[in-house]
């Protein structure tokens, strides 16, 4: 994806961009005579091929290290707690929705408490009057879900779509994703988006925006236990196919 890897990626991995590739060997070959060339005359032949082939073993190391700890997850592997989450607000009982079954798994709990410090909680649009709004309505439980942010220690914000807004949809997730990476200062790699809840084209506007941004998206698969129970277990979603070339992408577009 567009953050894994940065600018070298390209350099370092062929089947992204052969020339690109191929370019960045040759540069190499040049940089190293003219290296040798320059060090061979102080130091001699044999401390110049000692010296650059620790250099070398070195900047080897230095890039499998980053590149070994770049990497993103297997698909379909658990995931831990993120700094910035981004969900989808449902209309169900506040407990059996995505977003909540999200929150619990980035926040923790008091025993064993997560990452989590932004949320974003992307919901539906006020359906009528304030005091008629159904308790169990998208708007209600993204309100019962920012107090529970703050419960946790976890500053929530509020984003208000509508439900059937695909376009609308896409918009909010990436100003919240620009707002995780600019206004909160989060990596890429801190920031998550759980496509389990909300409606369907809230989730097609979720995936569309990040196709823009390269953000992480999460997806919450059930798991029956032995005693009729089911479980939840935050897995990554692969769609690094969409991502062949992302030093061309760049950051979003300001509104």
């Amino acid at each position: 994806m567009k953050r894994r890897g940065g600018f070298l990626r390209p350099m370092l991995e062929h089947e992204w961009s052969p020339w690109v590739f191929l370019v960045a060997a040759v540069l190499l070959g040049i940089i190293s005579n003219a290296a040798y060339d320059l060090l061979a005359e102080p130091l001699g032949a044999g401390w110049t091929l000692l010296t650059g082939t620790a250099v070398l073993a070195i900047l080897l190391g230095v890039f499998w290290l980053a590149y070994r700890t770049s990497q993103p997850p297997e698909p379909g592997q658990p995931l831990p707690s993120r700094r910035a989450l981004i969900v989808l607000v449902s209309a169900r009982s506040v407990e059996t929705t995505p977003a909540y079954t999200a929150l619990c798994h980035h926040a923790g709990t008091p025993e064993n408490p997560g990452r989590l410090e932004h949320c974003y909680l992307i919901h539906d649009k006020l359906q009528g009057e304030e005091a008629k709004e159904p308790p169990d309505s998208s708007w209600s439980n993204a309100h019962k879900l920012f107090g529970l942010c703050r419960k946790r220690g976890v500053t929530p914000e509020l984003l208000e779509t509508r439900a059937y807004d695909c376009a609308e949809t896409t918009r909010l997730c990436v100003a919240a994703w620009r707002r995780a990476r600019q206004d909160a200062c989060l990596p890429s790699r801190e920031i998550i988006a759980d496509v389990t809840g909300g409606t369907k084209e809230m989730t097609i506007g979720m995936c569309l925006a990040a196709l823009q941004t390269g953000c992480d998206l999460e997806y919450l698969q059930p798991n029956k236990l032995p005693d009729g129970q089911t479980e939840y277990i935050a897995r990554w979603v692969n769609v690094g196919h969409f991502f062949r070339h992302p030093w061309e992408q760049g950051e979003p577009e300001a509104d």
